[in-house]
């Protein structure tokens, strides 16, 4: 606050000083501007030893010559100043200060080149030695004073300087100044006594109503702060400070709704206005209100067209919009202007994965460079690309392959993650044996964890190796007890083959308890109590198993077989047809349609050997 005050007050005083500058010189000096004022190379010390000698030289001629000299000086440092050459410009407005130093507008403008040039201390004193002069009636150098002063934590000084303004000036302005430096000195009644003073030539000054507000707040007394901030609107609908503060009090208060009507309101007048879209913007991501804040991010991304940062989050939500074109058209232009972003590339690659558009998918996840951390999950990405082309026709196996054996070395992550790829592409073709003696060679990596050795269970017992996956469930259980998945595991073994159903009731009834939301557990407790003819309690665990794993075709399969057992024909077929929508192997599809042909043979199930629900 205290740097963006002093800025302004700079800019202000910069701006005003330049205006002054076009009325005192005359046209004529014009011409000559841009043939004496662009200084390029050249040393630093000979200009100014040369300029020395000829202000030295003018001294001797009088007082025409001096004026010569000093004009020409004045507009080589104001071409210096534009040009960011604050150590010239500084310099030849010391010499200009030195020459004339009753001159206020020279003394002001060199204590401004020592401010930019770092030099505050020396800019204070010669600021003050102005305003001073001034008996605190010159009103832009009080302003910048008290600007530096707050600035530099001087705040005693600063409240005596607006103190002096306000005395002098009476003006609005110093009025806010200094009720502001009250406020934050915590002094709060003197702020609300300067308040009323001011009022009594300033009458409903929505800037003083707002400074109210301010104090209210600062005392805790919140609806009060409303209150005036609501009243400063009312006398300045275009306050967008006061519907600012008035927004973010609600937003405070957890009043979202109330936030976002007086921002929509503000806008509904002013709807180009940055400060308050950014605001509604962010709100509107709180209360993940996607839809509403898509025209509003919209808007300002036409008013802020280099923040790249606002059109990759409207991309976003033109994507979850399932606005794809619109997003891709988005992340395109970014694109444009960053070739090299990460996010950008992937949600291309991602959009068009989405859209079955693969070979662009490809070309967009392949962009992206090795040392950003994405790069893991778009070889991954791609590799699932390759993987569903190879599932649907075995020429693309090979494809696959060498893709993974190029990447796998890349690191520890990508070596396993792409060869558990590669383990369930084996799986799903019922290539058991290889997707087995690939998975164990992975033991070897230092990512690879207790629910690998899981799926390795898994396998073996689709290989009817049941021997070998009871004996690695068991080791599991001996380094973890609590293993949900292991336990679940052993369960459902001993529940299909029809053995021990109290053990596998005790195993799975203790993996619910570790893991009482995971689907697949859930679903091996409903199909206990469906087993042991509990129907009603096998429903409400396998539907609860449904609702968290929509898509798993195991689980869906199970819900229709239990709708038929409690005679609700119309949603077992219901609950059948979703099953086979999603099953993506021919194994899948072919276990339900046999469910739906031997409906009365599943009602009466005998243990078969069929595998828990798996990932």
């Amino acid at each position: 606050m205290k740097t963006l005050l002093l800025y302004f007050l700079t800019f202000h005083l910069l701006v005003s000083c330049s205006s002054q500058v076009t009325k005192q010189k005359n046209d004529s000096y014009a011409p000559n501007i841009e043939k004496k004022s662009v200084i390029k190379e050249f040393d630093f010390e000979e200009f100014k030893k040369q300029t020395l000698q000829k202000l030295e030289e003018a001294k001797r001629e009088g007082t025409q010559k001096i004026r010569f000299i000093s004009d020409e000086m004045f507009f080589k440092a104001m071409d210096a100043s534009m040009r960011g050459k604050i150590n010239l410009s500084s310099w030849l407005f010391g010499q200009l200060y030195h020459l004339y130093p009753e001159d206020d507008y020279l003394a002001s403008k060199y204590a401004i080149e020592l401010l930019r040039g770092g030099e505050s201390n020396n800019s204070i004193k010669l600021l003050e030695k102005i305003f001073s002069k001034s008996e605190g009636k010159n009103f832009k150098i009080g302003l910048l004073l008290a600007g530096l002063y707050t600035s530099l934590d001087q705040s005693e000084q600063a409240i005596k300087t607006y103190e002096k303004l306000v005395k002098y000036n009476q003006d609005q302005e110093s009025c806010v100044f200094l009720v502001q430096a009250y406020r934050e000195e915590k002094k709060l009644s003197k702020a609300m006594d300067t308040i009323k003073k001011c009022e009594k030539k300033f009458k409903e000054s929505e800037l003083l109503t707002y400074q109210k507000g301010r104090i209210e707040i600062s005392k805790g007394n919140i609806q009060k702060g409303k209150k005036y901030f609501s009243e400063s609107l009312k006398i300045n609908p275009q306050f967008t400070q006061a519907a600012l503060s008035l927004g973010i009090v609600n937003e405070t208060d957890g009043k979202y709704k109330k936030a976002i009507s007086i921002y929509e309101d503000f806008l509904n007048e002013w709807p180009d206005n940055k400060k308050i879209l950014y605001r509604i913007v962010k709100v509107l991501f709180t209360v993940e209100d996607y839809e509403k804040v898509i025209p509003y991010l919209e808007t300002l991304t036409s008013l802020e067209p280099e923040d790249y940062n606002l059109k990759l989050r409207l991309g976003v939500l033109y994507t979850d919009s399932q606005k794809y074109e619109s997003a891709i058209s988005l992340f395109k232009e970014i694109l444009q202007k960053i070739p090299d972003s990460d996010r950008v590339l992937y949600y291309l690659g991602a959009l068009y994965g989405q859209n079955e558009q693969e070979e662009k998918s490809i070309e967009y996840f392949s962009k992206i460079n090795p040392s950003s951390k994405l790069f893991n999950e778009s070889n991954l990405q791609i590799a699932r690309i390759l993987n569903k082309r190879a599932l649907e026709n075995d020429e693309n196996f090979s494809a696959l392959k060498s893709f993974i054996k190029t990447r796998e070395k890349q690191s520890d992550e990508l070596n396993l993650e792409l060869n558990l790829i590669l383990v369930n592409h084996f799986e799903e073709k019922s290539f058991f044996n290889q997707a087995i003696s690939l998975l164990e060679s992975l033991k070897v990596n230092k990512l690879y964890q207790e629910d690998h050795d899981y799926y390795l269970a898994s396998l073996l017992e689709k290989d009817k190796r049941s021997k070998e996956a009871k004996e690695v469930i068991e080791a599991l259980l001996v380094k973890n007890p609590d293993n949900p998945h292991a336990l679940n595991f052993l369960g459902y073994t001993l529940l299909e083959k029809g053995e021990e159903l109290d053990l596998a009731f005790k195993y799975i009834s203790k993996a619910v308890s570790l893991r009482p939301n995971d689907g697949y557990i859930r679903d091996s407790l409903g199909w206990y109590y469906y087993k042991i003819g509990e129907i009603k309690k096998a429903y409400k665990e396998i539907k609860k198993a449904w609702s968290l794993l929509k898509d798993n075709v195991v689980i869906t399969k199970h819900l229709a077989i239990v709708y038929q057992e409690m005679k609700k024909f119309d949603k077992a077929q219901r609950y059948f047809v979703l099953a086979l929508e999603n099953a993506r192997v021919e194994k899948e599809r072919l276990d339900v349609l046999e469910a739906m042909e031997n409906l009365q043979r599943l009602q009466n199930l005998r243990p078969s050997g069929r595998l828990p629900a798996s990932r």
